[in-house]
């Protein structure tokens, strides 16, 4: 819980902290302009009022009219913040930004009204808290990003299982997590036929070499490609998931064994073939898969823990070393079959299908 730095003991979340708080920094900047325009209108709003108008005496400040629109202002200000943080540049950043500013320069003229007295000749303060310009931009630009998310949830369609959750996401591959795969096993538990389910776990064979022969960034790039092949391969219903290093879990709904078998033989296919490039590297790479497959009650019923799977790790590494015969177990239900190829190295595979 704590780490030794310098004379004094830390605790690890204010290492998260100041990473979270560096990293939303560095985001931030990315939108200079924007900031630039926002500090330089708050100026220019605050002495507008300033030279117009004088301050008003302690007696005749409303400290709750204080309080609640400075902070309907302090709130949009960290909207607009939180939203300059996690977006890129582009046409739909720059409506929704224009229009949080709008609408934070209407709630900081209430706020200088309570605080500045102007002269009953001024107007235009009247006409930037009423004029829903602000509102307008915003609308605008709430429009474009719902066409912007039709987008992203096609891409997402197949990673989520018609549930969004961001919080199992996995950052390296951008798929969901066992987790998240525990609760969707726990929704068709309740809600959907058992018969029609089956469970795949995907296992790259002697995965551990990729990083050593290529180096860590280049075997992270294959997992991240790797995951996108397998996204493209699947139906739009299907749930992939990322579980460590180069194992995967594909929850199949609504599906015979026989469909379930022929897309384990699609996968193999797909990925023993597929030639995997980065960097300098010319020779293609080609990955040997390990595959595992439960149907029906086997899967439903498998959900209890998050980490216990519908069938062993004992069946996995048998069919890591080749040794493994759906024979060998009378449960077949769940059976792990090793499909022969090459192992992570360059040239064309070779080997059948099983």
């Amino acid at each position: 819980m704590f780490q030794f730095y310098g004379t004094r003991l830390m605790p690890e979340f204010y290492y998260r902290i100041r990473y979270m708080g560096a990293e939303f920094i560095r985001n931030i900047l990315r939108h200079q302009l924007w900031l630039v325009f926002l500090l330089s209108w708050i100026v220019f709003q605050l002495g507008l009022n300033i030279q117009y108008g004088y301050w008003k005496s302690h007696s005749d400040l409303d400290w709750i009219d204080i309080v609640g629109e400075g902070g309907a202002a302090f709130f949009v200000i960290t909207w607009l913040l939180i939203l300059l943080s996690v977006r890129p540049s582009g046409r739909v950043t720059t409506f929704l930004t224009a229009g949080l500013i709008g609408v934070f320069a209407s709630c900081f003229q209430d706020l200088l009204d309570e605080l500045i007295e102007l002269p009953e000749n001024v107007y235009w303060d009247s006409l930037i808290e009423s004029i829903p310009l602000g509102l307008v931009i915003l609308t605008y630009g709430i429009w474009l990003w719902s066409r912007e998310q039709k987008v992203i949830n096609r891409y997402f369609d197949r990673r989520e299982l018609r549930c969004r959750d961001h919080r199992p996401l996995d950052h390296m591959t951008s798929l969901s997590k066992p987790s998240y795969l525990k609760q969707q096993l726990d929704r068709l538990r309740k809600h959907q036929a058992r018969s029609r389910v089956a469970l795949i776990q995907l296992d790259i064979r002697n995965a551990e070499g990729l990083s050593h022969q290529l180096g860590h960034a280049v075997a992270d790039r294959f997992l991240a490609d790797l995951s996108e092949v397998l996204r493209v391969a699947i139906r739009q219903n299907d749930l992939l998931c990322h579980s460590v290093g180069y194992r995967f879990y594909l929850l199949l709904t609504d599906v015979s064994p026989e469909m379930a078998d022929q897309m384990v033989e699609d996968l193999d296919r797909l990925i023993r073939y597929f030639p995997f490039r980065s960097g300098n590297h010319q020779a293609a790479v080609y990955l040997t898969p390990v595959f595992g497959i439960a149907y029906g009650n086997e899967v439903i019923e498998s959900g209890e823990e998050e980490d216990k799977l519908p069938w062993s790790e004992r069946m996995m590494a048998m069919a890591k070393q080749g040794r493994w015969n759906p024979n060998d177990t009378a449960d077949s239900s769940a059976v792990g079959v090793e499909t022969t190829g090459s192992d992570l190295t360059s040239g064309a595979p070779s080997g059948n299908l099983v």
